[in-house]
């Protein structure tokens, strides 16, 4: 078999079979290959037999998850308003898959990745805007960021959090111990700049308006 042969994957293709790819890639290509609208009316199986055609490949699971999330977060308003949704959205579009089977909350650095690459492809603005998140979802993101004491979150997930609590448990149980409170304070900065470090900054190009209209 020729080298040629080995390489003749199609560009589009090799990225609706990658796993590291995101979501907003994947859906790009296919929207830009049969349009939004057309998507979102289709039942997921018949998109996978379609891509099989037109592709000449198996999109896997976890590809197949990032794609329905974001169609979903696009296509209703679940993702603004049920906790449930909103996990499972953020879980899938991180790589983890989107298991509505088990309820396991995902952590800070894949609801700061979830909110970003949702609103790059839901709003004008390249932040997140308070009002369109229900109270039960804010609270959830308050509660998972209090669960891993994130006490400093990144600006995409501190705009959001109802958090009711006013610092970590460790600081309130260190009382006034200037040692332990600033040895806490560095535990959580180190964890809030590692997700800044690895969720993305939203790029213009990925703005709703400008990206997926012109395939509606």
């Amino acid at each position: 078999m020729s080298l040629t042969k080995l390489n003749s994957t199609p560009p589009a293709a090799s990225y609706l079979i990658d796993e590291n790819v995101h979501a907003t890639t994947l859906l790009a290509i296919l929207v830009d290959r049969y349009g939004l609208s057309e998507i979102v009316e289709w039942e997921p199986d018949t998109l996978i037999l379609q891509v099989k055609d037109d592709f000449k490949v198996d999109i896997p699971s976890t590809n197949r998850d990032k794609i329905w999330a974001l169609v979903t977060a696009l296509s209703t308003d679940l993702f603004y308003n049920s906790p449930e949704a909103f996990m499972h959205i953020c879980s899938a579009l991180s790589g983890d898959g989107a298991n509505i089977q088990v309820l396991e909350p995902p952590d800070p650095e894949e609801l700061a990745w979830g909110v970003t690459e949702i609103i790059i492809n839901d709003s004008d603005n390249l932040s997140p805007d308070p009002n369109m998140f229900s109270t039960e979802v804010r609270r959830f993101i308050g509660v998972v960021l209090d669960y891993h004491n994130i006490d400093d979150p990144p600006d995409v997930l501190s705009s959001l959090a109802l958090v009711s609590r006013p610092a970590s448990n460790e600081i309130l149980l260190a009382e006034d111990d200037p040692d332990i409170i600033g040895a806490v304070f560095n535990k959580n900065k180190i964890a809030a700049d590692d997700i800044r470090a690895h969720n993305y900054k939203p790029n213009t190009a990925f703005k709703r308006n400008s990206f997926y209209t012109a395939y509606e």
